[in-house]
């Protein structure tokens, strides 16, 4: 082999190995063209664009207290809660939600806001649990409601059909039980673009 050839071998080599450690670890890399097929950018997206998080798996001691000692603790603000807050997905995508027990998520329609949830008597429903009926617990509020999942008595994953969030918009997220959305503003976001 001529030496000028294994000097320019030796050379792209030492190049790419430099180039390739000086992206980070979770860059993403782009397939080879001859290997991507050809498809529509909706086809190209991921059916689940985000995932949401109700309660805190980290936090069951504070899960375990007695509902009389929430008020003066405030535990339930800690454990209680939508992580993230808000996301960001694209139309025709859906977000899968992570929950832990006890939950129950609603999903309404781009305009409606914590204020506009009606938790009045009239607006209470039953939760029937594998300990028993637990009357007036559960915020049933069908107005501008688009999708309801079961209540969590374990940790679950929920995925509403990706028809939820059709349209651009600013989506909200409940948790339906009364004392988790009322006192500790078990809510979050969903916004679609």
């Amino acid at each position: 082999m001529h030496p000028y050839s294994i000097r320019r071998s030796a050379t792209l080599v030492l190049l790419a190995a430099v180039v390739g450690c000086a992206a980070p670890a979770d860059a993403p890399t782009a397939p080879a063209p001859s290997a991507t097929p050809a498809r529509s950018a909706s086809a190209a997206l991921p059916l689940v664009g985000a995932t949401m998080r109700f309660g805190r798996p980290d936090m069951n001691a504070f899960a375990q207290m007695s509902p009389s000692a929430m008020p003066h603790t405030q535990a339930g603000h800690a454990v209680d809660r939508v992580f993230p807050g808000t996301v960001v997905i694209a139309r025709g995508q859906t977000v899968a939600f992570e929950s832990f027990p006890v939950h129950q998520i609603a999903v309404y329609a781009p305009g409606t806001r914590p204020a506009d949830i009606r938790v009045d008597a009239e607006h209470l429903a039953d939760a029937e649990t594998p300990w028993g009926t637990f009357p007036d617990v559960l915020i049933d509020d069908p107005a501008n409601r688009l999708a309801l999942s079961p209540i969590s008595f374990e940790r679950m994953t929920w995925t509403p059909d990706a028809a939820t969030f059709d349209r651009p918009g600013r989506y909200l997220v409940i948790c339906t039980l009364v004392f988790h959305f009322v006192p500790t503003n078990m809510y979050g976001w969903v916004e679609v673009r």
